[in-house]
């Protein structure tokens, strides 16, 4: 353990030397990994958390763009949450302090890096090419090939380099998201090379989401995939009916596998038991609605949604934290704002994939440093435009850049002194 640490160390010092991209990019990569057999769970927090150190020191925060109220309200029901656990941790309850403990630091990890958005991009291209690494893993898995993730205990539902296969499943598919989208990638020198390279990666990771079962991930990008749709041939209903078609044709042909999927012969609904556990839960919560289920309760109860999850936690204030969160989501996702046009469509689409968990899972993206900082960069909407939909329109505002600036800068200047 000692010598990984001392790696970890030196690998994270190195990076000083480097430029802060390489840092985030690194960061990005550590973010989905939450197992690696070879490598001990306290050396990935180490390596994580140091880098993030490294990435807030060498990198100012920077100034806020568009509403800040809800993006402080989500962090801040966050922390609240998380003195709860810590709280009801102190009564001598080890599972209540450790998710206090985790809640806090993911928390301002989150906050650290929203502040700093110069780096979001590369943060997220490393979180895409750690995704690809943990559905490599699976794929090695399932083909009977030497793997260093987590083992299956059912002989299907991998989980990669995560701690369970409905874990694995959301990052999956938020990463086929940004990898489908051309936002992510606009700037790169060899647009070729990029675009083989974004088929091959989305091979790996659409077979690693069938073979996770995680039906919460695929539903979220199912949905997601819908909204991108109908937001890239928004006015042309001729293409939207055609794409429709396709699809029910390509369901009618996989409709067995499908049918697996959704509703697996060995269980008795669809919900695997969900209603049940949500039940339980909700009766803990309906005993103590002020503070939640004692500390002794909690490790027993498992609900499948943040809603009751914070309820149970932190009572009525951890409810109010989780509906906080989904509202933030469901603003990205609608962008009724003024600032709308700033919000990239594929922010708007990943914000679906985390609004549909939360529905789904017991955490969602609330909690786990990569989680939350992946829910940081989406709540601060990352850039300040939206990917060009048409040539016509990314010459339009390219134009309106340089308009811009030969009329700030020094083409104007020198205009003037002519």
């Amino acid at each position: 353990m000692y010598i990984e640490l001392i790696i970890v160390a030196f690998l994270c010092l190195a990076t000083c030397f480097a430029p802060v991209r390489y840092t985030a990019v690194l960061l990005g990569i550590l973010l989905p990994i939450d197992v690696i057999r070879v490598v001990t769970p306290v050396a990935l927090d180490v390596a994580r958390y140091g880098l993030l150190a490294l990435l807030v020191l060498r990198l100012a925060p920077e100034p806020r763009r568009g509403p800040r109220v809800m993006f402080a309200l989500s962090m801040s029901g966050l922390i609240v949450v998380s003195v709860f656990g810590l709280v009801k941790g102190a009564s001598g309850e080890s599972y209540s302090l450790v998710r206090g403990v985790v809640g806090l630091a993911s928390t301002i990890g989150g906050v650290l890096v929203a502040r700093r958005m110069s780096v979001h991009r590369h943060v997220l291209v490393g979180f895409v090419l750690g995704s690809v690494a943990s559905a490599c893993d699976v794929c090695l898995q399932v083909a009977g090939l030497p793997y260093l993730g987590v083992e299956t205990l059912y002989g299907f539902r991998y989980s990669g380099f995560s701690l369970k296969s409905t874990a694995l499943a959301p990052l999956l598919a938020l990463a086929i998201v940004l990898v489908a989208s051309s936002w992510l990638w606009t700037g790169a020198k060899s647009h070729r090379f990029v675009g083989v390279l974004r088929v091959v990666m989305l091979a790996p990771l659409g077979f690693a989401l069938y073979a996770s079962q995680g039906r919460g991930g695929l539903v979220s990008l199912i949905l997601a995939g819908v909204f991108l749709t109908a937001l890239r041939f928004r006015g042309h209903p001729g293409r939207v009916i055609t794409l429709l078609g396709l699809t029910l044709v390509a369901a009618y042909y996989f409709r067995a596998q499908i049918t697996d999927l959704f509703v697996r012969p060995s269980e008795n609904d669809l919900s695997n038991g969900r209603g049940q556990l949500n039940e339980e839960a909700l009766r803990a919560f309906a005993r103590d609605p002020l503070f939640g289920a004692t500390p002794s309760e909690i490790p027993l109860l498992n609900p499948h949604t943040p809603l009751l999850t914070f309820a149970i936690e932190a009572g009525l204030l951890g409810l109010a934290a989780a509906l906080v969160l989904m509202i933030a989501l469901l603003r990205v996702v609608s962008a009724k704002s003024p600032s709308s046009a700033h919000v990239p469509a594929v922010v708007r689409a990943a914000a679906v994939v985390m609004l549909v968990t939360s529905f789904l899972e017991p955490d969602g993206f609330y909690v786990g440093l990569g989680r939350v900082v992946l829910l940081g960069i989406v709540l601060t909407n990352v850039a300040p435009t939206e990917e060009p939909t048409t040539v016509d329109d990314g010459a339009r505002r390219r134009d309106a850049v340089r308009s811009r600036r030969y009329y700030s800068g020094s083409g104007h200047r020198a205009r003037q002194g002519s």
